[in-house]
């Protein structure tokens, strides 16, 4: 049975209830002790024990949570999920599921993207079902990162090609 881990703010518990109990009618055995409050190290800890972590943004999602949902990425174990309208921080938006309708309307399209990003109950490999989100925000990071190497490449490049024109043009107005 896949086990996950679901992180959301405090004040959130009740819409996050909802959706642990459906992802258990589903067949996922949840975990959703975490203590926000502890430290960096025991929420990373939590995190490598998860087979899969769920994070539930919120309003009221505290900055802790960014680090459970960055441990998480790097784990290869991120699923990404928006209890209201929301924005995650940038590096989560990419891969962000929107659950805000979920009470009002039972099953939706949302909820099968859902259920595609996590592990499958009973999986033996559960990191590869969340790959994906994790490589493309990696992926994107990555990008993010060689994009400064690039433009100091390039305006070494046009200030090269600026010398090299006025040294052409000083040496053209010399012969003639």
């Amino acid at each position: 049975m896949a086990e996950l881990l679901v992180a959301h703010a405090p004040e959130a518990a009740a819409r996050a209830q909802r959706v642990v109990s459906k992802l258990e009618r589903s067949g996922f055995k949840v975990s959703q002790e975490i203590d926000l409050r502890a430290p960096r190290k025991a929420l990373r800890s939590a995190v490598g024990k998860a087979e899969g972590v769920l994070v539930l943004w919120s309003r009221e999602a505290p900055e802790t949570l960014r680090t459970v949902a960055a441990a998480a990425k790097d784990a290869g174990k991120l699923a990404v999920a928006r209890l209201d309208g929301a924005a995650p921080p940038a590096l989560l938006r990419v891969a962000a599921i929107d659950l805000s309708s979920l009470a009002t309307r039972g099953r939706t399209r949302s909820w099968a993207r859902l259920m595609k990003s996590l592990p499958k109950p009973g999986a033996a490999a559960p990191r590869r079902a969340m790959a994906g989100i994790g490589s493309a925000t990696k992926a994107a990071s990555e990008a993010a990162e060689t994009a400064p190497k690039r433009q100091g490449f390039v305006w070494v490049f046009l200030l090269g090609l600026a010398v090299t024109a006025a040294a052409a043009a000083g040496a053209w107005a010399m012969l003639r």
